[in-house]
């Protein structure tokens, strides 16, 4: 930067700044937040860019520049500051913070974490020649901007129907740094989004390239020599503040990763649509419970995933059932949780009414179903997706509240039973139970009373009845009778 006029009072323009050729190509409308230098800032200062990209918004953000006296202005020297700096952006040119970079020469190391806006900067080392390379993100999420779209996307690149338009996307998609793009690593990305797999096989969460190396563009960037460091020699004249890498984050086919800072986070909440309803039901325990997902709206669907917390003290998961090829590998139970992940080639319409598939439970107590199910409000955002770059979050309605005010009995169980069996029975108020057996002539077997608080109740029959066959009971209450049938079989 060549200072004009007054040694004392220096002024500055944008013009004066040397930027990156792809940088003065999407910028514009360059100004400074410090206009004029005197002769005590001679050296490496910091001051705020800001200006206009090339979607027409408006940024601001820290640079460091090296401000020094060419024609000795002030004193019979020039000042060369010992300096290294530069940033670290994504595709989108977002800085990316908190990312560990080091500058070695093979015998010293040094190291630096790049700020809030991905600025890194080194000074006081020796005069060496050195390799400047970033390592990783000091905070290590892989799963950080993988999601089920990111399926879908690299499902459409492997069978040709839409290919990635970024080195950086190809780069991205081999997940486990095989050399080429395969269904294997579809099938690890799901694995990570269903938290199979914690991290990918020999592939870091992150790489980054040197920002000024020029893909050839006949050659696949999985067959390049990509360079991940920047060798610099420091017997040059003058600091070396302009070094740029592009940070990819392995996984993330649509540059959806979050980059936060304390206090400060650069994603939008959208908000969540009910997509579908499902219906509350009393469920009584040892029964099979069918959960159907009904569809809320018309809907055109290429995608689904979703994380869904059940009670395991009331619900035990048996299956997903459907019309949409659903495999074992699209979903993954534990810790009471099932989480789903699915996407089809080809967009399916679904119109209001339609069940797509339905899970199946086995109940372990008899309660309401709406307080055993929920959309989990961690780990894996509930997301439909309607193509490949189209995500919507979506909510779950519960339809059909159940009115626990009418005394009611549900089927027992075991049945057939031999020693015991239980019937499960709702009472809106305390009251006296009388259960009475039948036999299949209709003569009474057996008569008992006992008394049950209000709530979801379990009758324990320990009797042995008059041979094996077919038996019925009758639940008599002070809120009304419910009867049913019951098998026995004598030992």
């Amino acid at each position: 930067m060549l200072p004009q006029g007054n040694p004392f009072y220096v002024p500055l323009q944008p013009s004066d700044f040397q930027v990156q050729p792809e940088d003065s190509s999407i910028f514009s409308v360059l100004t400074l937040s410090k206009g004029h230098f005197n002769c005590g800032d001679v050296g490496i200062q910091e001051v705020y860019l800001s200006g206009v990209n090339a979607a027409n918004e408006s940024f601001s953000c820290p640079v460091n520049v090296w401000v020094y006296d060419s024609v000795q202005l002030c004193g019979t020297e020039i000042f060369t500051p010992r300096a290294i700096g530069g940033k670290i952006l994504t595709e989108k040119k977002e800085g990316v913070p908190n990312i560990a970079i080091g500058l070695s020469n093979g015998t010293v190391n040094y190291f630096r974490g790049t700020d809030d806006d991905g600025n890194f900067y080194f000074e006081n080392f020796e005069l060496e020649n050195y390799n400047l390379t970033p390592n990783n993100h000091f905070e290590n999420n892989v799963r950080n901007g993988v999601s089920t779209l990111d399926v879908l996307n690299l499902q459409k690149h492997v069978l040709g129907l839409k290919k990635f338009d970024s080195p950086y996307k190809i780069i991205a998609a081999d997940v486990n740094s095989s050399g080429e793009i395969t269904a294997y690593d579809m099938l690890l990305l799901r694995q990570l989004i269903l938290s199979v797999i914690d991290e990918f096989p020999n592939t870091p969460s992150w790489k980054f390239i040197d920002a000024t190396y020029v893909f050839d563009e006949a050659i696949s960037p999985l067959e390049q020599e990509v360079p991940f460091s920047i060798p610099l020699d420091m017997m040059k004249l003058g600091p070396q503040l302009n070094n740029r890498f592009i940070a990819v984050k392995i996984g993330d086919l649509n540059n959806s990763v979050k980059l936060s800072t304390t206090g400060r986070s650069r994603s939008t909440q959208e908000k969540a649509a009910s997509i579908f309803s499902l219906k509350n039901e009393q469920i009584a325990k040892g029964t099979t419970v069918d959960v159907p997902f009904v569809i809320e709206q018309n809907t055109q669907l290429e995608g689904l995933q979703f994380a869904l917390k059940f009670d395991e003290s009331k619900l035990t998961f048996l299956d997903i059932i459907s019309d949409l090829s659903i495999t074992e590998h699209n979903y993954q139970v534990e810790d009471g949780v099932l989480s789903f992940s699915w996407t089809t080639v080809e967009q399916i319409a679904l119109t209001k009414g339609d069940v797509p598939f339905k899970l199946t439970f086995i109940a372990k107590e008899t309660g309401d179903l709406v307080e055993n199910i929920s959309l989990s409000n961690t780990g894996l955002t509930a997301e439909i997706y309607s193509d490949a770059t189209t995500t919507t979050p979506f909510s779950i309605n519960w339809s059909n509240q159940v009115e626990n005010s009418a005394f009611q009995a549900f089927k027992n169980y075991p049945n057939p039973f031999t020693t015991n069996t239980t019937i499960p029975f709702y009472l809106p108020q305390s009251s006296t139970i009388v259960l009475q057996i039948f036999d299949a002539k209709g003569r009474t077997v057996l008569k008992e009373q006992q008394a049950f608080e209000a709530g979801f109740q379990d009758y324990l029959l320990e009797k042995n009845l008059n041979g094996s066959g077919l038996y019925f009971y009758r639940l008599e209450s002070n809120f009304g009778t419910a009867t049913g049938r019951m098998n026995y079989v004598e030992r």
